[in-house]
């Protein structure tokens, strides 16, 4: 049985990739236009199955009756992640995620159709019971139904939970979660949406006195902090000298943390190996990178 199970959105992701600096207002011209799977919830539960192997990783999730949904399903397959338990749906398309990145390899603009996963329900949990009580830990999203996550606190709330905030549209309704949540995974801008604060250490005293047991929080270049009760510590990388696309290196980060923590890695070396799965996912045009394995892992740490 798998150890993970992963709860929330799949997508596909069309990504504009600008060779130029943007410009607004007026049709832009010199881009590179890709598609490939996604979905936040999604695409950690790949990266996680690419470092674990086959079987150790399931997706509980929905999509379209449709082409792109038959795409994202044979993509989890082919990456080792398990799917079988996705639900199929007639009623609604398949999620779609739209980005725009810069010539720098930053998110310049995003929109997602999450409509979908209002098809996530209490009842299409418990039809897997099994699954959600044989698992080690849990990867929610704020985006699933408030019924849902209530059903996950009440039959779940003893599970290792973790959740990656993923916008800071979303803030509120992570807030409503941080009393289940084990460990919580967010960027900076999201950090100071769901706390209305700035500082690093404000941040985590707010998000630790709600019950999480420990947060994570990236900075971009400059590296990721980390605050637990048993202390605070902050890792900053060497600089990378490109990157080509940004959009799912938080993705592969967050993977990076669960593989961690089934692994008991300290807080120093959590941030340094899910560094290095970010590091992998910004040299790849595709949002979660094909090449990402544990040796490829290893070898960025080695050098």
């Amino acid at each position: 049985m798998a150890e993970v199970v992963c709860i929330g959105l799949a997508s596909i992701d069309i990504i504009g990739f600008a060779r130029h600096p943007i410009v607004t207002g007026v049709k832009n011209t010199d881009f590179k236009v890709r598609s490939s799977s996604g979905g936040i919830v999604r695409n950690i539960a790949e990266n996680l199955a690419r470092l674990l192997g086959p079987g150790h990783v399931e997706l509980l999730s929905c999509v379209g009756d449709d082409p792109q949904g038959q795409m994202l399903l044979r993509d989890c397959r082919a990456a080792g992640l398990g799917c079988e338990q996705v639900q199929v749906t007639q009623a609604l398309p398949t999620s779609v995620f739209m980005g725009i990145t810069s010539p720098d390899g930053e998110m310049y603009f995003g929109a997602a159709d999450g409509e979908i996963t209002s098809y996530i329900t209490p009842e299409y949990l418990n039809r897997h019971q099994k699954l959600l009580h044989q698992a080690q830990v849990l990867l929610i999203c704020p985006t699933l139904p408030a019924a849902t996550l209530d059903y996950i606190r009440q039959n779940y709330g003893d599970k290792p939970i973790f959740l990656d905030i993923g916008a800071p549209a979303l803030a509120e309704p992570t807030a409503a979660c941080l009393d289940m949540l084990h460990t919580l995974k967010a960027n900076q801008q999201e950090a100071q949406a769901l706390t209305g604060e700035t500082d690093l250490d404000r941040i985590a005293d707010q998000v630790l006195a709600r019950g999480v047991q420990n947060l994570c929080v990236t900075l971009g270049p400059g590296g990721s902090y980390w605050a637990s009760q048993d202390g605070r510590t902050r890792y900053s990388p060497p600089p990378l000298s490109h990157a080509v696309s940004a959009t799912g290196a938080g993705d592969a980060f967050t993977a990076g943390l669960l593989y961690s923590f089934l692994q008991g890695l300290s807080s120093r070396a959590t941030l340094e190996f899910s560094t290095a799965c970010a590091n992998l996912a910004l040299q790849s045009e595709e949002t979660v990178n094909p090449a990402l394995s544990l040796a490829a892992v290893q070898a960025v740490l080695k050098q």
